[in-house]
């Protein structure tokens, strides 16, 4: 109910959820899914992220007959899942706490991408608490999954990806005594990366080589006119749509 009160006049929509809007309403219209997800700005260009954020969105979208306020829903349909968790598998407290926190009812009220971050957060470290203690070539088919999927959610997390991915590798490891599980296990850290492959397949590299000089921001311009081919545009903004043939 904190979250629900008056949610319209609290919300904070600003250009980000335009444009995750548009991205949401021409994929529905179009039937293609986007291969590019929310763009990360840098002082020189930028990159895309995974587009796992606007796929999760659609459904939502079309069932409110295309309500731009259903990314506020979405955003506090997955607190109020986080609050769940934590009051059955951590504690009530818990789950009363992070259901009453006035920050992070504020944090739930903003709906973009970014909405994603604690439930990853609380799926990826619950996953690797059980891992620990009974790890099972499932169980670790499922982590690698959530955990690679990162790349769609924020900059943030590619680092703690990381660390989780190496704190986790020795029972990964000892739980793995066939061949195709380690062949499962690239499969899942390479399935939630296939829409970022296929639009740098379309575009020459283009988002790889963007993501390259914001890490180490290179001077001049980064190369990110090239996303822009086969793009989509609006009276307000230009994003950009590399479909390829097969996804429609």
């Amino acid at each position: 109910m904190l979250r629900v009160y008056n949610y319209e006049g609290r919300t904070n929509y600003g250009w980000d959820q335009a444009r995750d809007v548009g991205v949401i309403e021409q994929s529905l219209k179009s039937n293609r899914l986007p291969l590019l997800g929310p763009i990360v700005r840098g002082d020189i260009g930028g990159f895309y992220l995974g587009p796992l954020y606007h796929y999760m969105v659609q459904p939502i979208y079309a069932l409110t007959s295309h309500n731009p306020l259903s990314l506020v829903w979405f955003s506090i349909l997955a607190d109020v899942a986080v609050a769940l968790g934590l009051a059955v598998w951590i504690s009530p407290l818990a789950g009363v706490i992070w259901a009453t926190s006035s920050l992070l009812i504020n944090s739930a009220l903003t709906p973009w991408n970014v909405s994603l971050v604690h439930p990853w957060m609380f799926a990826i470290l619950f996953l690797s608490t059980r891992l620990l203690r009974r790890p099972s070539p499932l169980l670790n088919h499922i982590f690698l999954l959530i955990l690679a999927t990162s790349t769609s959610i924020h900059l943030t997390l590619l680092p703690v990806a990381g660390v989780l991915l190496l704190y986790v590798a020795v029972p990964i490891w000892r739980a793995t005594r066939h061949l195709y599980h380690w062949l499962l296990y690239i499969l899942a850290l390479f399935l939630p990366q296939l829409p970022l492959i296929l639009s740098d397949l379309k575009t020459s590299g283009s988002n790889l080589r963007a993501f390259k000089d914001y890490l180490f921001i290179k001077s001049g311009e980064v190369p990110v006119s090239l996303l822009y081919q086969n793009s989509t545009c609006s009276s307000d903004y230009c994003y950009p749509y590399p479909f390829p043939p097969s996804v429609s």
